[in-house]
Order: C-alpha cells, then structure tokens, then sequence
C-alpha cells in the first residue's frame, strides 16, 4: 500500500507556488488544498476535523487514532475524488450525448442486410442511370428477382412434355437439355416479402421487400461527384457496379449495374425476338421450339451491325415482349453473339397465374409503349434509333412513339420478316404520319451502315475517356 501522502498528491495537484511556511501538522495537505479555491472542499474539511480531534483528545489515548486515522480516511477521499474526476472527464456514467443525424444514417445503414437464405440467390437486370433535371444527381434503377432455384423434378416432366407437345415437336422433349436448362428458370420459387439492401461504394441502401414474384425494384440518387470514382468503363460503356448487402457469414456475391448513359447523345431502342434473335414469334410452334428445345440462334448480320453501333459509342436499351425468366440466358447468348450489353425492360409473366397460356403469347403492345415512353422520359435531350421487326407490333408502336417524340426519335428501321413491302397497306398507315423522320423495311443490316452513320454524324457524341 502506498504511504498517506504519496496517495494524497497523485490525488490532489500540486501548486508549485505554495509557500511551506503554511503547512501545518497535517503535512502537505494544507498546502494543496488550500491553493485550489475549494475544488476539494471535502479534504480541507478534513484536515479542519483533524485539529480539532488533536485539541480535544490531546491528553487522551485517543490522540494517536486522531493523528493517524484521519490521514487514512482523507487518503481514501482523494482517491474518490480521482475516481470521480475521471468518470466525470471521459464520460462514464453519463448519458451519451444523441448522434447526429449523419452520424445516426450511417449507424443505421451499417446494420442493413438483405434478407436471404442460404438457399437463396439474387439476380440483379441491368438499368440505365440518367440525370435528374438538376444535372447533378443521378437517378439509378435497381430492379432484381430473388428466389430458390431448387425445382421440383416431377414438375419439371410435366411441363417439359407439355411443351414438347404444344411445340409438336419431333424430339424427346423430356430429354432435351436445353429445355431443362430454360424451364428451370419458370419453375423456381420466387421469395416473397423478402428484404433487400444493397452497398454502392462505401454506401449502403435498402431497396425494399420483394413482390409476390420475387422481384423488387426502387431508385436511388446520388450526386454525380459521389459516383465518379465508383464507375468502371468496358469498351464504350460505363457503368456504376453494386451489390446486395449479405449476412457476414454470407461468403457469396450478388452484383448488378446500372449504365451511366449521358444527357445528350444517340441511343438505340431494340427488339430482341425476331431483331437479334430468330424466335419465329408469329408461329406459336415454332416460337416454343426456339425458346425451349433449341439453341438461341442470331439474326444474320445483326451482331455486327449492333458492334460496329457500340463502338461509334451509341448506347443500348432493349425493349421486349420476353419474359423476365429469360434474363440469364439472354445474357448468355448476348455474351455468345458478342451483342452489346445495355438496360433491359422485358415482360411480367407467372406459371401460377390462371392465364399463363394467354400471357406468353399475348401482344406485348401496351408494356411495351409504357417502357420506351419511360426511357425517352428519362433522356429528353438524347436522341432515339427504334429497331424492331414486322413480326409483331413494332411498326405501330414505334411510329407511334415518333408522333409522340418528333424531337427525339430520328429513324425507324425494321428488320423485314414477313416479306411485307412498303407499299402494303400496313406500312403506308405507320408511316403517314411521320414526316421527315427516316422509315426503313430492311432485310440485310448492312442496308442500314450509312443511315446509321449520318444519323450517329448528326445526333451521336464524342467518345469520353475511361472513367477508371
């Protein structure tokens, strides 16, 4: 144990300007007491209590207690008060002060993960992110389905010989790995009410709970300084990565993008069945052969053409009447085919509902209309190539959209797969209204390079530098 007085100057500071000619019996304690201004009017109390037993007991045998057990007791008190000055300088035993409204989001958004399970995947389609009219923040889209993949085998029979039978095909429908390969994408149980937060550089957002399809969709913003260090360029495209914010102990990776498309510059809007993909959509056989029991084959010369757009840095927004269970093996034969990547707005479609026949075959008009009116909305100052195929409703809802958007929609070219003319009723009908804007039926796409260069001349932008 410490002596008396060591204890009492680690707990009492010293005044160097004390004059010994004040101490008294009690030592030191007097003098520093005393020098600081009844900060530690419990010691010099103390010391006063001390005298006083000395004068009192001065001939008793209670003297040596009165000396000695005071200085005990006053050692004890200082240490207290050391205690006491400590808690009161770091805080403890305090109530701590609120955080601030910055410091609490980002308390906050630390604790966000998505709600998945092991047995669980996310898979995030590519957006396109634009300028809000302030033109410094940009509105991202992230869209995505969570489900389980696991398929029930029995289920997966049944359906197989049912397509098998609709497509009144020649081959053993059961046994086709390619249409194991695409049903399984129809049959897998989608999440509902699932919650999804995903982390954008060093930020982290919460998108929502999922839908009784599995998919969930919100927009973010952030400021365009916020986002140029976080956006990563592939040949002419830049885009800003994400991914969803899983348990710790979640090893796994589910990432997304979303393209930075600027706001002015050229853009196409693109068909995929029967554009760039040969599905045969006005044949309800073949269209389920080509989707199902066959490999996803290319339009001739569609590819290339679409390359030689990309690397004039002419971007890509593709517009179909597929269903959203296709995404992964469209990307697979977009990747195959060496096609442009770009945002993606495909079509709502479930086993479950009632009507499943119906919807697949069903005119993709409306959904359609409504996609390619958002995407113009978004970039009211770029301009728009619509490319689609006569198969279906193309021509009507494209030359519906240029009289709605004369600004903006600078040609329409259609890839001829009905050996329609342009002087059929049909065509003459879509076209009346158009005015200058360019109207092309095409079978060959390298009858559309030129067209495509002096519009590019005309509306396109220059390359910008990588962003990383």
């Amino acid at each position: 144990m410490l002596p008396t007085g060591l204890a009492i100057r680690a707990a009492v500071p010293k005044n160097e300007d004390c004059n010994p000619a004040t101490r008294d019996d009690t030592g030191d304690l007097g003098c520093h007491v005393k020098t600081h201004h009844g900060r530690y009017a419990l010691l010099d109390d103390l010391r006063m209590q001390i005298k006083r037993c000395r004068n009192r007991w001065s001939t008793s045998l209670m003297k040596p207690l009165c000396v000695r057990l005071p200085h005990r007791i006053v050692a004890v008190a200082a240490a207290v008060l050391l205690i006491a000055q400590i808690a009161i300088s770091t805080g403890w035993g305090q109530k701590l002060p609120e955080p601030t409204a910055a410091q609490a989001r980002r308390l906050k958004e630390a604790a966000k993960t998505s709600d998945i399970d092991r047995d669980e995947v996310i898979v995030f389609f590519e957006t396109a992110a634009h300028l809000d009219k302030d033109g410094a923040t940009w509105v991202i889209p992230i869209h995505g389905v969570i489900y389980e993949p696991t398929v029930n085998p029995l289920r997966r029979s049944a359906m197989a010989v049912a397509i098998g039978r609709l497509a009144d095909s020649d081959e053993d429908a059961s046994k086709s790995l390619n249409l194991i390969r695409i049903l399984d994408h129809f049959l897998v149980d989608n999440e509902r009410g699932q919650d999804i937060s995903i982390r954008i550089g060093n930020r982290v957002v919460n998108i929502g709970k999922s839908k009784a399809n599995g998919h969930f969709q919100d927009t973010i913003r952030l400021r365009d300084a916020d986002i140029q260090n976080l956006l990563v360029r592939r040949g002419q495209t830049t885009f800003l990565p994400f991914e969803a914010v899983l348990q710790t102990s979640d090893r796994r990776r589910f990432v997304g993008r979303a393209y930075r498309v600027p706001q002015t510059g050229l853009s196409i809007i693109s068909d995929i069945d029967d554009n760039i993909k040969h599905s045969e959509v006005t044949d309800a056989e073949a269209v389920l052969e080509n989707t199902f029991l066959f490999k996803f084959q290319a339009a001739p010369g569609m590819p290339e053409l679409y390359q030689t757009c990309a690397r004039k840095g002419i971007t890509f927004h593709y517009v179909s009447g597929s269903p959203w269970q296709l995404y992964l093996p469209l990307l697979e034969f977009f990747d195959a085919e060496k096609l442009p990547r770009g945002s993606f707005a495909l079509k709502h479609f479930r086993l479950k509902n009632p009507s499943t026949a119906a919807d697949m075959l069903r005119s993709p008009q409306e959904a359609k209309l409504n996609a390619i009116e958002q995407i113009l909305a978004a970039y009211p100052q770029r301009r728009f190539l619509l490319i689609g195929d006569s198969g279906e409703k193309d021509p009507e809802i494209y030359s519906a959209t240029a009289q709605s958007h004369p600004e903006q929609v600078v040609g329409i070219f259609i890839r001829n797969v009905t050996n329609d003319q342009l002087s059929d009723t049909r065509f003459q009908k879509v076209t009346k209204e158009l005015g200058k804007i360019p109207f092309r039926l095409f079978t060959d796409p390298n009858e559309l390079s030129l067209d495509i260069e002096a519009i590019n001349r005309d509306h396109g932008t220059p390359s910008t530098p990588p962003a990383r």
